[in-house]
């Protein structure tokens, strides 16, 4: 079974099994055997892996949470306005917290990958400025040009090293911070109906 005709047929079994938010479920399929095939697999083993689609159909219709919430009177309403108002400063704060702390880390994530471009920028200006100077370094004599083109060679190549290594680190850490994205906001996913 090729992909396309797996995605198919798991979007008909989603469709058939009346089951909520089925674009998130194809997507997050796909996003799955992306990721087996990054691993190695081939488009027909990841499929295998996956399962087949009636199966998965089934588990997800089964797995389904729902919540079940009365509708709420005005009084209530107005009793829980003034109590998210008077609590604001114990809740907003801790809010604050979270929001800043997630912030920091993802600073930190992006800090890495900034800080070995800026070293191989650095390199790279610096072993370009050497090749500007070594003519002129050539009249203090042979041993001074070859040592100076020596070390704007080795700049040079510490250089493109870092670049791509930045680069690298940069396609990493985006991945990173999608699925850190994706897990956070998955902790205040929840399914409501109300009666």
């Amino acid at each position: 079974m090729a992909r396309m005709e797996f995605m198919t047929q798991l979007k008909k079994e989603l469709r058939k099994k009346n089951v909520a938010e089925q674009e998130d479920y194809i997507w997050q399929y796909n996003e799955l055997l992306d990721d087996y095939m990054e691993h190695g697999m081939t488009e027909m083993e990841a499929i295998r892996k996956v399962g087949k689609p009636e199966e998965i159909a089934q588990e997800i219709k089964e797995n389904q949470e729902e919540v079940y919430v009365m509708r709420s009177s005005v009084g209530l309403k107005i009793g829980i306005s003034v109590l998210l108002i008077l609590g604001l400063p114990l809740w907003g704060s801790l809010l604050l917290t979270v929001i800043l702390l997630v912030g920091i880390a993802y600073f930190l994530i992006w800090l890495i990958p900034f800080i070995a471009g800026l070293i191989g920028g650095s390199l790279l200006v610096g072993s370009c400025a050497i090749f500007i100077a070594v003519p002129f370094i050539m009249s203090n004599g042979l041993p001074n040009f070859l040592c100076s083109l020596g070390i704007g060679l080795l700049m040079f190549g510490s250089a493109v090293f870092c670049i791509l290594t930045t680069i690298m680190m940069c396609r990493f850490f985006a991945h990173l911070s999608v699925q850190l994205s994706k897990r956070f906001l998955q902790l205040f996913k929840r399914r409501v109906m109300i009666r």
